[in-house]
């Protein structure tokens, strides 16, 4: 969890208690809208009044079988609080640095590291110097400058490299611009 304060994020329980001290003809109405072998999304609206003109609504997905021991088995239940922590926040009931809750903050699984190819940093590094765009480096690919395109772009023939996408942009940038 690193890069997250979780001192930050306030419990929606408390956010539940603040909202029906400040609103005590209010509700707090939640709504599964899928529900799939894989995916949970519920929606949540939070009404200061029974009629409330302007509601709050606030939405959470998880993936089934939840990430984490903490989410497995609770799926439908961790979706629905942060859906409720979010419309809360979102309404403006405490929120500090941020619109998840503690619990949603927690409760997801933190991202796998990335391989990234080691020739990726010189090669932004040099793109940058050069002053040649992701569009630029798009263009000679025939499609996105992602990684994976790059990498599938170098693939096709064993004469390309890093260098040459690099080469193959700049000369498109300066026949474009007339130099």
């Amino acid at each position: 969890m690193a890069g997250f304060n979780l001192d930050n994020y306030v419990p929606v329980e408390d956010r539940i208690e603040a909202f029906y001290e400040k609103h005590p003809e209010g509700s707090v109405q939640t709504e599964v809208t899928t529900l799939k072998d894989n995916l949970v999304i519920v929606k949540a609206t939070v009404y200061r009044t029974p009629d409330d003109p302007r509601p709050s609504t606030g939405h959470s997905q998880m993936c089934i079988p939840g990430k984490t021991p903490y989410t497995k088995d609770s799926e439908v239940e961790n979706a629905e609080t942060s859906a409720v922590g979010r419309a809360l926040a979102l309404m403006g009931f405490e929120v500090r640095k941020g619109v998840a809750s503690r619990q949603e903050v927690q409760n997801k699984a933190p991202l796998p590291p990335v391989d990234v190819p080691d020739w990726v940093e010189g090669f932004n590094s040099d793109r940058k110097k050069q002053g040649i765009t992701a569009g630029k480096i798009a263009t000679v690919l025939g499609a996105s400058g992602t990684i994976t395109n790059i990498e599938k772009w170098l693939a096709e023939d064993e004469t390309r490299t890093p260098a040459k996408l690099l080469e193959l942009a700049k000369d498109l940038k300066e026949t474009n611009s007339g130099t």
